[in-house]
This record gives structure tokens, sequence and C-alpha cells, in this order.
């Protein structure tokens, strides 16, 4: 499976990397509220996994996981740019 379908497969994933595409950088604690009920703490950390896995999104360290931050790649700006149908459709 390639990174687009790894991503477009997993809604929860395209929901935090369109969270992190419009916002440029957005910390842990930040996704994890904008996503809420839409995904629990276990789902969100594996979609998060394969965002910053696919080289879209990537993230800062921090000691504390809620003030990690998410910020969008190149590549993400670019893919972001090309499933724009696709995230629209995560508001319908």
């Amino acid at each position: 499976m390639n990174v687009d379908e790894t991503v477009l497969s997993d809604p929860v994933a395209m929901r935090a990397f369109k969270v992190v595409l419009e916002g440029n950088q957005v910390s842990h604690r930040t996704l994890v509220e904008r996503l809420k009920p839409a995904a629990a703490p276990p789902d969100l950390k594996v979609s998060l996994s394969k965002i910053v896995g696919s080289g879209l999104v990537k993230a800062t360290e921090a000691p504390i996981e809620d003030f990690k931050t998410y910020y969008v790649t190149a590549e993400g700006l670019s893919k972001g740019r090309a499933w724009r149908q696709n995230l629209a459709a995560l508001d319908r």
C-alpha cells in the first residue's frame, strides 16, 4: 500500500492531516481537542504515526506528549492541494 492509500483509507489520519494542514503547525493537545469525539487516543496515535511516517507531517519531540508540535511538510502541502476534494468531503 502506498502513502496515498495508507492515509486516504484512514478517516482519522485524514482529519488529523487536515487540522495540521489548516494550521501549518498544531500542538498535540490541540489535535486531540479538535478531533474529539471522532478519534479515541489510541486511534489518533496510530493515525498520527501514519501521517508522520508518510512524510506529510513532522513532529517535534517534547518531554510531555501534549507539548509535541506537528507541522506540515512541503510534501504535505503538495498532497493537501492534490487531495483538496477528499479533505473537503470530511466536512460534509
